[in-house]
This record gives C-alpha cells, sequence and structure tokens, in this order.
C-alpha cells in the first residue's frame, strides 16, 4: 500500500471557504488530498518516451495541496450546478483573467464546509461486518457495538482508529518511552493546530501535533494492580503534552461517552457532532449530494488522474497501445468520465507543444471506459451525457484491462478482485495509515 497527495477544489468553493477557520479548513482540505492506493503492481517509475510529459502533468496534479482545476473542469461544474458563475466584472475583464465567483448563500455556503467532514451513512458497522481480529479484547467488541449505540453515537466506530501506536501520539522526545505499546481506539481531528512565534523580530506561524482524543476500555479486572495503573497514569501525561485527552472507561454502565465528546474542547466537539450530523443524513437527498459532488468530486479526478499518471510512469499503461480497457467502480461520489476526459485534454494541450514531430502526431490511445456507480448516484449531473454508467452491476467486461476501485466517502472500501486482472483500490485515508476495519469482499 502506498500514500499519495492529490486535489482540486474549484475556485468558487475555496472562496466560499475562506468563511470558516482557516485551521479547520486547511486541515480537512490537507487530509482530504491524501489517500491510499493498494494495487497488485509495482508502481516503480521506468524511462520512457512519455516519461517526460508524464512527469508534467504530475507536478500539475500535485502542485498544491490542493490545487485549481483546469478551466474544462470548472466550466463543467459552472456550467452543470448553481454553485459558481463565471465573474464577468470589469477588473477580470481588464486583466484578462478567469475567474469563478461563488453564488451561494450563507446556508449553503456552510453545507459546503461539513461536506469536508467525510462519512459514509450507508455503512453500519456490527460484529459481522466489522474485523474484530483488530481489537483487544471481547470488553472492547461490548463497547463498539453494546455501549455506543446506547449512548447514540453508532457512527463512532468510523471514527475510532482501534490499536493506534502510543508513540505517533505523544510528542516525539517521548516516544521511545512506549516501544511497540499500543491505545485501544484513538481520534484525531484533521483540523490543523497553528501557533504563533517570534523569530529574528518576525512573526512566524508553526503547527502542534493535531488533537485528538484516546479512549481505553480498561475495565476493572484488567487494570487493577498497581504497576498497571502507574503506567496508565505515564501515558495519559504524556499524551496529554500533544494536546490529546485520555477517557477510561471501566464500566460500561458508565453514562459518560456523550458528555466527553461535547465538553470542553471545542474543536474534538465540532468535528464529532458535524459527523454525526452528516452520518444522519442520506445519500438520497438530492440537494445534499450536489454539495457533496461540488466539493468532493474534484479530489475524486484529481485521485483517479494521479493513479493513470503513476500507471503511465510505472509502464503499467502505455500511450503507445491502441486501446486502453478500463474500468472503474465509483463507490460514491461521481468522478471517472470526467476525470479521463479531462486527462486527455491535458496531454493532448503537451503533445502540441513538444518539439518532436513525433509526439505532436501521437495519437492517443482509444480509451474504452467502463464506470459502475450506486444507485443514489443515479440522477446525478455527473453521469449526464454520458452512456457507459451501469448501477450497482459489480461485473466486469471480459476485455478489461484494468479495474479501478474508487471511493472518497468510505475510508477502506471492499477490494473487488479478480486473479485474472488488476486490481487498484484508492480510498481516502488520514495520513495515520488506518487499518481495514470493513471485511473484505471478494468477487
Amino acid at each position: 500500500m502506498e500514500q499519495f497527495q492529490a486535489g482540486y477544489i474549484l475556485e468558487g468553493v475555496k472562496s466560499d471557504l475562506t468563511k470558516f477557520s482557516k485551521d479547520k479548513v486547511d486541515g480537512l482540505l490537507q487530509s482530504l488530498s491524501v489517500f491510499d492506493i493498494e494495487t497488485n503492481l509495482s508502481l516503480q517509475h521506468e524511462e520512457s518516451i512519455q516519461y517526460p510529459y508524464c512527469s508534467v502533468l504530475n507536478n500539475i496534479f500535485t502542485r498544491g495541496i490542493p490545487t485549481k482545476p483546469s478551466t474544462f473542469i470548472e466550466d463543467f461544474f459552472t456550467e452543470k450546478y448553481d454553485a459558481q458563475s463565471i465573474d464577468k466584472s470589469l477588473n477580470s475583464k481588464q486583466l484578462g483573467n478567469i475567474n469563478y465567483k461563488s453564488n451561494l448563500s450563507k446556508i449553503e455556503i456552510n453545507n459546503l464546509y461539513e461536506a469536508l467532514h467525510l462519512i459514509d451513512p450507508r455503512i453500519k458497522f456490527t460484529l459481522n461486518n466489522y474485523n474484530t481480529q483488530l481489537l483487544g479484547s471481547g470488553f472492547e467488541k461490548e463497547f463498539l457495538f453494546d455501549y455506543i449505540s446506547q449512548e447514540k453515537m453508532v457512527f463512532l466506530p468510523h471514527l475510532l482508529l482501534p490499536q493506534r501506536n502510543v508513540d505517533s501520539i505523544v510528542p516525539k522526545h517521548l516516544a521511545s518511552k512506549f516501544p511497540k505499546q499500543q491505545v485501544d481506539f484513538a481520534v484525531e481531528v484533521p483540523y490543523l493546530n497553528s501557533f504563533i512565534y517570534s523569530k529574528y523580530g518576525n512573526e512566524k506561524i508553526g503547527y502542534r501535533k493535531n488533537i485528538g482524543s484516546v479512549i481505553e476500555i480498561d475495565g476493572q479486572k484488567f487494570h487493577t494492580s498497581l504497576s498497571q495503573k502507574l503506567l496508565d497514569d505515564s501515558r495519559d501525561e504524556s499524551v496529554n503534552l500533544s494536546n490529546w485527552e485520555t477517557l477510561r472507561i471501566r464500566e460500561l454502565e458508565e453514562n459518560q461517552l456523550i458528555k466527553w465528546f461535547t465538553k470542553d474542547n471545542a474543536e474534538l466537539s465540532d468535528y464529532i457532532q458535524t459527523i454525526g450530523k452528516n452520518y444522519n443524513k442520506t445519500l438520497h437527498d438530492t440537494k445534499w449530494l450536489e454539495y457533496l459532488e461540488v466539493t468532493l468530486a474534484p479530489f475524486a479526478i484529481a485521485r483517479l488522474q494521479k493513479i493513470i499518471v503513476e500507471l503511465l510512469l510505472s509502464g503499467k499503461l502505455s500511450l503507445e497501445n491502441e486501446e486502453w480497457n478500463l474500468t472503474v467502480l465509483e463507490r460514491d461520489i461521481p468522478c471517472a468520465n470526467l476525470a479521463f476526459k479531462d486527462f486527455q485534454n491535458w496531454l493532448s494541450k503537451l503533445f502540441s507543444l513538444s518539439s518532436d514531430e513525433n509526439i505532436r502526431h501521437l495519437k492517443m490511445p482509444n480509451i474504452n471506459l467502463s464506470v459502475i456507480s450506486t444507485t443514489e448516484f443515479r440522477n446525478s449531473k455527473l453521469h449526464q451525457q454520458f452512456d457507459n454508467v451501469t448501477f450497482n452491476n459489480f461485473s466486469f467486461k471480459n476485455n478489461t484491462d484494468l479495474v479501478i476501485d474508487i471511493s472518497v466517502l468510505m475510508e477502506t472500501p471492499d477490494i473487488v478482485y479478480h486473479p485474472r486482472r488488476v486490481k487498484v483500490t484508492i480510498a481516502g485515508r488520514t495520513k495515520v495509515t488506518h487499518p481495514r476495519r470493513a471485511k473484505v469482499t471478494h468477487l
């Protein structure tokens, strides 16, 4: 598994988000720009005639976290959605700029901000579909599937990272004190944690570790010895130095989880409550889907284009082939058709600028793209005008060379696997790699 960075954000959306806390927005956008690739291919780069051009594309796709998309992408969203329009002001005309301005109200802008808080409301974790091998005890299972339900926070298993290493939480100078030690559960808030300091008379911005919380499911019979209590206290103090707090649950009858996540820590409370709010929304709400698509589809497009560049740079795809037979499984936010169309536009423009006549006249492979989406996105504006989309039909054509499984809302999608075909799974992650919580399904 490898981790990459790529992301686009529409100009109108970026302008709207300036109305919120810079630390929160920048942290959310950086988190969205980080994703994992899981594949049975080597992505080691190889020199080829296409290498210099693909390297340029790679720089374009990854030049910011996130960066501006092409005008093709901006214009598509401007035409299909009401979120932004082309800025036709006199100032823009005089400067010769192509700018996009927001059309959204204050309430609508708030929905864009909330859309940055990722969770898939279709996924309900239970003992049957959760990878319980990650859990350290039966007490932890009870906490995850009984206690949390009683507390009406059934979305929490999506956020709680089981068995996170202590040395990834505590300050670096204390990490060596806790070798191979893990916490039961951890939740990290993606908001940045900045501070201002002075250096040589100039103000600088620094960043502390993101805030978070540790939950330890102790149980009276597990942590009663004096030595264990001393170790627990030492860990709690060290964790607290990173602005993390520890909640120790010794009896599942204690009604303390909601109070804990809605208490003094505003950032933690805001994040948890926004995630919970999104979990209670439905993907059958057309208006909410549009907010998700305007905000998140550009990120999905950038991720898909990044992996295509990686496949080209590693020689797994070639521009000298007559055709590419590809299938993209969109687990949630639609992106594939627009991503490949934009990718072809970029390549054509780059080739036209080449001093090599053979490159200038190089014919792009014919891309035979099949897209498999889910019924929630059947009426998406991102699927309109494309006739290569099917819904919930998870089967591949016999001539498929490459299957790409992509999601944004799902942190760890099930891998679709076929032994005779290539699989590439793209999923959003935080910078700390998550173990797979959902069980793997083989098709």
